[in-house]
């Protein structure tokens, strides 16, 4: 298996441990039955994956090409947001929705999770490569 697809999946499989942990952990950190904890624990997970992104994609950039660096996080990126959506689909499944229907309810976010992503990656990996005095 070569180097670049090792580390999208040591990227991808670390972001989606680092969601599931986030599941099992804010019912026990935000018990707040009002509703507004559960606000502040989505913006923490979206703040989470955005500034492990950044900061693992700006390691990225120092190392390696900014085209590898943009590929690895693109494609983790997209494995992220379709791995979340089935745990979602898997966990939320009942008797009113199968977690197939909830998995295709759910594409339509798709674009915004790899977002989540992709977007702070590739301003790391730049940044990265920035600081290195690489060239792309």
């Amino acid at each position: 298996m070569s180097r670049s697809v090792t580390a999208l999946l040591v990227r991808a499989t670390a972001l989606l441990v680092g969601i599931g942990a986030y599941y099992v952990l804010v019912p026990v950190v935000f018990s707040d039955e009002s509703g507004d904890a559960a606000i502040g624990a989505g913006l923490l997970a979206f703040g989470l994956i955005v500034l492990a992104s950044g900061i693992w994609a700006f390691v990225d950039g120092t190392r390696r090409r900014f085209r590898e660096v943009a590929l690895i996080w693109i494609v983790a990126g997209i494995v992220v947001a379709l791995g979340w959506a089935a745990g979602l689909a898997l966990t939320d499944a009942d008797a009113s929705m199968s977690a197939w229907e909830l998995f295709v309810h759910d594409l339509g976010l798709l674009p915004f999770t790899i977002g989540l992503v992709v977007a702070p990656a590739v301003v790391g990996g730049a940044l990265g490569q920035a600081t290195a005095g690489r060239t792309v």
